[in-house]
């Protein structure tokens, strides 16, 4: 074997070692769910916006509530149990920006899908939906002045908890199931 296949193997190896070793670590199974998926429509509603885009997209200020609801439709004839359903307000890009509001640091980088300051994450646990049913979830969030304006998005998953075991099978995963725009503050 030539040393640049015997690199490449070695590469591709070390590559798999990595990405299984974080899937444990991280405590995450997946399951066979991925036909569960087809029956469920997922979709974010921003709601009481402060103003809209030229784009469409709802408009939230730094410093000022943010709310939200995340809707989930069964259109099947099953019941769905035991699930776990997350939002999280991450940015939409990555960039540097200056925040004249806010100089503690004044200029910041930050990276796409990072989860923007304090608490961002919403979780709702042991949700269960009948057959043809919609839930309606509602969230919220207060982006603080360390927030920097762009862009964002709210990353939803939804997942399964295995009878009682601690393993949870990821069911639905998107990142950008929503996006708003937070400016600076007013």
């Amino acid at each position: 074997m030539g040393d640049r296949k015997r690199l490449l193997l070695i590469a591709v190896l070390g590559l798999v070692v990595i990405i299984g070793s974080s899937l444990l670590a991280a405590n995450v199974y997946f399951g066979k769910h991925a036909g569960e998926l087809k029956n469920l429509s997922i979709k974010v509603v921003y709601t009481d916006p402060y103003f809209y885009t030229p784009e469409g997209l709802a408009g939230y200020y730094i410093g000022l509530p943010m709310t939200y609801e995340v809707h989930i439709t069964n259109n099947s004839r099953r019941t769905y149990k035991r699930l776990d359903v997350i939002a999280i307000q991450e940015y939409y890009e990555s960039g540097t920006c200056d925040r004249f509001w806010y100089q503690y640091p004044r200029y910041v980088t930050y990276r796409k899908g990072e989860p923007l300051p304090d608490d961002s994450k919403q979780v709702w646990q042991n949700i269960s939906l009948g057959p043809n049913k919609k839930i309606v979830l509602s969230g919220g969030y207060t982006p603080p002045l360390a927030t920097c304006d762009g862009l964002d998005q709210t990353h939803v998953i939804i997942q399964h908890t295995n009878r009682g075991k601690v393993e949870a099978a990821i069911m639905y995963y998107e990142p950008e199931c929503g996006v708003f725009c937070p400016p600076p503050p007013k």
